[in-house]
């Protein structure tokens, strides 16, 4: 167990996480995954120092355990990261269950909350799910991780689902093969020394062409 919030810790979830997939995919379930992390949680140990911190990890970690389903595994990842795994929910309720845990915290009188940028303690956090997003638990974290980092980038205190790369962050028309631009083929470099006095240009009726002749030593050095 982690020894601050008395929750998992990393190691342990992340081995669990592994047999829940596995698990999950032997018998046609979901599983869903949420990341998620403390906003601007720096300035709150910059301001109130380490102490106020570690109280607040500790605050934080028991009212999302208080108020999460019983077969869920809720563990530290690292630092003010936290995840969240939620067998047999698929992405859309792996997302419904990331919000109520965001708004819960978001909602919750937190001593010195108020001084935050945001002024409460807020969290921003990433869902991605089995089989949907990936079939592996090191990619499925990886991909709600993708969507934690999108959720700060919007302007944080929200919860985001993952979206594959290939749909450029919405579900996009296949692209019809008369769509498709062929780039023109880039001009040929110029030629060394050694080759403009091995190539010979010739007028052969009226269009150019070109002859390569044979090659000395000299050309042969400025080739290499």
């Amino acid at each position: 167990l982690d020894g601050l919030t008395g929750i998992f810790n990393k190691r342990f979830i992340t081995l669990r996480l592994a047999e829940q997939v596995h698990r999950a995919l032997e018998e046609h379930q979901s599983l869903a995954v949420f990341l998620f992390d403390i906003d601007h949680f720096k300035q709150y140990n910059d301001r109130n120092g380490h102490v106020a911190g570690d109280q607040l990890l500790r605050k934080l970690t028991q009212l999302v355990q208080a108020n999460v389903r019983q077969d869920s595994l809720f563990g530290r990842f690292g630092g003010e990261e936290f995840i969240l795994v939620l067998p047999g929910a698929d992405k859309a309720q792996g997302l419904a269950a990331a919000e109520n845990v965001r708004k819960l915290i978001a909602e919750h009188a937190f001593g010195l909350g108020a001084d935050q940028p945001l002024e409460r303690v807020s969290i921003s956090g990433g869902v991605a799910a089995c089989p949907e997003d990936a079939s592996e638990s090191g990619v499925l974290i990886r991909s709600a991780d993708e969507a934690l980092y999108a959720a700060k980038h919007a302007g944080r205190n929200r919860v985001l689902g993952y979206v594959p790369h290939y749909l450029g962050g919405e579900a996009q028309e296949p692209v019809a093969p008369a769509d498709f631009h062929v780039p023109a083929e880039p001009e040929a470099p110029p030629l060394l020394p050694g080759e403009a006095a091995a190539a010979r240009r010739l007028e052969v009726d009226g269009s150019r062409a070109d002859e390569t002749g044979p090659l000395n030593g000299s050309d042969l050095v400025a080739l290499e």
